[in-house]
């Protein structure tokens, strides 16, 4: 999972320890991965490569497998980590850094080994990121609810004034019955219907996360949650999903991740929307390339503006 937190300030946006937001610094782009194991000659390397590749500057990472606590150097990484008390190759938490944003971090508290707290210095609040690695559905309930008693007593503790972003492997329990996708802040619960016991136990999973959420002082906006019911049948089956008291739209189209999906699983909406587009881009190209003689330039900049409208995510919408 990735996300880029932006924020400004007098035309600045809020650097990393330096006072008065002087450094300009447009965005920070963090991320969370269960890496399965650490504990394997070059996969920090491996991870942090790809890193480089995302331009991720933090990552949270779930399943790090070192035993103990401490910081280490990796290539232009620090990692802060923190595991087992018992020098086991289990479970455990970390944070992969940028070397440039190490003198920013002002707290390290590895808590234990599925969680640890990074609390770092910015403009204007401070941020404090919580690195989660529930325990597997193979465990008590119990112990879950006591990582997430743990969580929440931290969160409580925090200043309100800070950014704080959870994050990691839940491992969750809460969806017992439906598949979910997560992308940054946006979720989707899905479940296949036959019958309304089918759309009672996606509501019940529905309801759980919403009183999770509850729970952590967290919440869904009932404005920005929308459902979508995906059939090619004549008379597909409708349920009245709510947050609350508040009823949820019922939409049949929906964009995602630049994909317009319809609920009659045609793609008509997203062909019209990325052929307008893409013929205003040509008009523009057109427009300011018509005095250019370098045919390779032309070819370059169809290719990068126009043509790549076209055929994004086109193995999905046109396979």
């Amino acid at each position: 999972m990735m996300a880029v937190l932006n924020a400004k300030q007098s035309g600045y946006s809020p650097s990393f320890g330096y006072p008065g937001g002087k450094q300009k610094i447009e965005s920070t782009k963090f991320g969370t991965w269960n890496v399965k194991t650490m504990a394997q000659p070059g996969k920090l390397q491996n991870t942090i490569q790809e890193m480089k590749r995302l331009e991720l500057q933090i990552l949270g990472v779930s399943e790090m497998r070192w035993p103990g606590t401490g910081y280490v150097e990796e290539d232009d990484f620090g990692v802060y980590y923190s595991g087992t008390t018992d020098n086991k190759f289990q479970h455990g938490v970390a944070f992969i850094i940028r070397k440039d944003l190490v003198k920013c971090v002002r707290n390290f508290i590895p808590i234990s080994e599925r969680l640890i707290l990074l609390q770092l210095s910015a403009r204007p609040a401070n941020i404090n990121l919580i690195q989660v690695y529930a325990p597997t559905t193979d465990h008590s309930d119990d112990e879950m609810e006591l990582l997430y008693e743990k969580v929440s007593n931290i969160y409580k503790t925090l200043p309100k004034e800070d950014v704080t972003i959870i994050m990691g492997d839940f491992n969750s329990k809460v969806i017992k019955h439906s598949n979910y996708l997560l992308y940054a802040d946006d979720l989707k619960i899905f479940h296949k219907i036959d019958s309304e016991a089918d759309c009672l136990h996606l509501h019940e999973d529905f309801t759980s996360v919403n009183n999770w959420l509850s729970k952590h002082q967290l919440s869904f906006h009932p404005d920005k949650c929308e459902v979508m019911s995906i059939s090619r049948s004549k008379e597909p089956i409708f349920y009245e999903y709510k947050i609350g008291n508040t009823t949820l739209s019922r939409v049949s189209v929906k964009k995602d991740l630049g994909v317009q999906f319809q609920d009659n699983l045609k793609f008509e909406k997203h062909m019209e929307t990325i052929i307008s587009s893409a013929s205003r881009t040509l008009g523009l190209l057109i427009r300011h390339s018509q005095y250019f003689t370098d045919e390779d330039t032309i070819t370059t900049l169809y290719t990068a503006l126009v043509r790549s409208k076209l055929e994004y995510a086109a193995v999905i919408w046109d396979p």
